[in-house]
């Protein structure tokens, strides 16, 4: 007999999903929006106009203290992170790489992010921990969003003061800003020529969070966009 697999957690935004009807799955433990629409339409429409997608699901890991940089190098010997910057490393599973993002936030504190399984990817990420470093796993600390399209800038600048001209704030780049009058943390995630910020804030912060973006995203056409049509737009970094 095949035991069914139930889901142990659920995102901030878990209701606005179900209001939305949104046809749900479980992605790594989590219960979260498969798809709203048929997928390539939802696609379609982030690429053209404005999608939001909740990603809370994925691996948020805080690393902190005066020896992270030693982390990093051991992880791979030639890589450099300067503050404000999100690279890519690949971490070995029984061989396998596993890839992560480090997104270098202050001088003693940086956060990975990987669309691993994240009991599995502290487990590895221990045995890189050196003396006076600590890890944090602040996947249930953090509501994730993920907002896609061309017009994204357009919409966060009418909810902060900091300058997101992509001339000062590049791809591959991280910062904490506020937003909507609350602190978020900013990556430039753009998915080659498609432009895509990742917001995480607090989690008792998620809902609300998510209600401004679609408010104020009425301007400029914003649907929410299913987690089956993000994998497909973010394949190359999955």
């Amino acid at each position: 007999m095949v035991k069914s697999h139930t889901p142990t957690q659920i995102s901030a935004v878990y209701k606005k999903h179900v209001l939305l009807n949104a046809k749900m799955t479980i992605y790594n433990d989590w219960l979260m929006p498969e798809q709203y629409l048929l997928p390539d339409n939802e696609i379609q429409h982030s690429k053209n106009n404005l999608g939001l997608c909740d990603i809370s699901q994925i691996s948020k890991i805080e690393i902190s203290g005066p020896n992270i940089h030693q982390i990093l190098t051991t992880i791979s010997s030639k890589a450099v992170c300067n503050i404000g910057e999100i690279i890519d490393l690949n971490i070995k599973n029984n061989n396998q790489p596993i890839k992560i993002f480090w997104c270098q936030l202050s001088i003693d504190k940086a956060l990975i992010i990987s669309w691993y399984n994240t009991n599995e990817l502290i487990s590895l990420l221990n045995n890189y921990l050196k003396p006076q470093t600590n890890l944090i796993n602040m996947t249930f600390g953090y509501t994730a969003l993920s907002l896609i399209g061309p017009l994204n800038t357009q919409l966060l600048s009418k909810l902060t003061d900091i300058n997101l001209n992509a001339n000062l704030f590049t791809s591959k780049n991280c910062r904490t800003v506020k937003l909507a009058e609350i602190y978020t943390i900013l990556l430039n995630f753009n998915l080659k020529s498609l432009s895509n910020y990742i917001l995480l804030v607090e989690t008792s912060y998620g809902e609300y969070l998510w209600n401004t973006l679609i408010s104020l995203g009425n301007e400029f056409n914003i649907k929410p966009l299913g987690y089956s049509g993000y994998n497909l737009l973010n394949k190359e970094i999955l």
